[in-house]
This record gives C-alpha cells, sequence and structure tokens, in this order.
C-alpha cells in the first residue's frame, strides 16, 4: 500500500520536533552521568546524578508513553470510540465522537516536571561552576582533569537549553492542539484550559 497514511505517520512537525528532544535530552542525559561519574559525582555534591536520575526516568517514562500512544494511533480509533459503552453498535451518524486525548507529552503534568528538572540541572551547574573556580590545576597529579568538569558544564547547559526548548515547544503544541488549530476561543476549552 503505497500512498496511505495511517494516523502514526500524521503527526505534525512541532510534535517530531518535541520527541527529538527527548531523545536529545536522554542523550545529555547519558553523556553527563558518565561526566559526573569520574568523580564518582562529588563535584557537584550528587545533585548532578539526582539530576541525571530524574531526566533518565523522566524521558523513558514520556518516550514509552508516547511509543505506545503512536501504536494505539495506528491500529485505528474505531474500536476504541465505541469499546465498552452500550448500545453503541452501530454508532450513529450523528454522534459526536469523544474528544481525542492530549498526548502525554502535552499535559500539564509533563510539562512542569520539565521546569523542575531545569531547577535541579541549575543548581548542578552552579555548584559544578562553584567547584571550577577554586580549582588550582597546579595541586592536581594530573591537571588534565580540569577537561572533565568543564565537560560536564557544557553538558548541564547543553541540557538547560533543550529542557527549555522542549517547555516551549511543548507548550505551543499544547495550545494549538487544546485549541483546535485556533478555531476555538478560550472559553470554549473546557477541560483543557
Amino acid at each position: 500500500m503505497v500512498g496511505t497514511t495511517t494516523p502514526a505517520t500524521l503527526i505534525s512537525p512541532r510534535a517530531r520536533v518535541i520527541q527529538r528532544l527527548l531523545w536529545t535530552s536522554l542523550t545529555l542525559t547519558m553523556l553527563t552521568f558518565a561526566m559526573s561519574m569520574v568523580f564518582f559525582g562529588s563535584m557537584s555534591l550528587f545533585i548532578g546524578l539526582a539530576g541525571t536520575g530524574l531526566c533518565l526516568i523522566y524521558d523513558t517514562t514520556l518516550l514509552s508513553l508516547s511509543a505506545k500512544e503512536r501504536r494505539l494511533a495506528a491500529q485505528g480509533s474505531d474500536t476504541e470510540a465505541t469499546a465498552g459503552r452500550p448500545n453503541s453498535y452501530p454508532p450513529s451518524p450523528n454522534a459526536q465522537s469523544p474528544k481525542a486525548p492530549l498526548p502525554c507529552t502535552l499535559r500539564k503534568p509533563s510539562i512542569m516536571v520539565v521546569f523542575f528538572l531545569i531547577v535541579v540541572w541549575l543548581g548542578s551547574l552552579s555548584i559544578v561552576l562553584w567547584f571550577l573556580s577554586y580549582w588550582d590545576s597546579s595541586e592536581m597529579d594530573n591537571p588534565g582533569l580540569l577537561a572533565i568538569p568543564v565537560l560536564e558544564v557544557i553538558f548541564t547547559i547543553s541540557h538547560i537549553g533543550v529542557l527549555g526548548t522542549y517547555v516551549v515547544q511543548t507548550w505551543k503544541e499544547r495550545r494549538k492542539w487544546i485549541s483546535g488549530g485556533g478555531q476555538l476561543k478560550w472559553y470554549q476549552l473546557g477541560e483543557y484550559a
């Protein structure tokens, strides 16, 4: 079947960017974890390790839930709209279809958790920068070890930027999803406002 489109392929460009940001966040989490473990997390007073753990849980949860949503959307929504409702077969042609639920990446709790993660990463960044300001490479046996916390700072700043971009993109996509592409006003939104 060449040329057919399934609901799984009907994804907005911004939703694709959101998925890519989640994968980028997961990659940066692993890189930051690797750099933090060189000094066993002591350069960030273990806040960096807590941030990597929280981000790992958050990213894998959202990536698996969004994969599940795409898989369910690809199976078709005809059976989901009428499943478990009495007197729903055959569906009435005039019946309103229930509004599709928001994807997991666009729900308010998943957006608010990112704000907390940004605060954790900012705390980790500030502590690593504080340690770097007192770094005296002449007292170290190997002054090349200075590159490790510098890389950790670079990855942490990049991760904060990715998470900030993620918040902006999900908020814009959420507004577009809820308002129906700008066709609805705020007082017509009901439960999603």
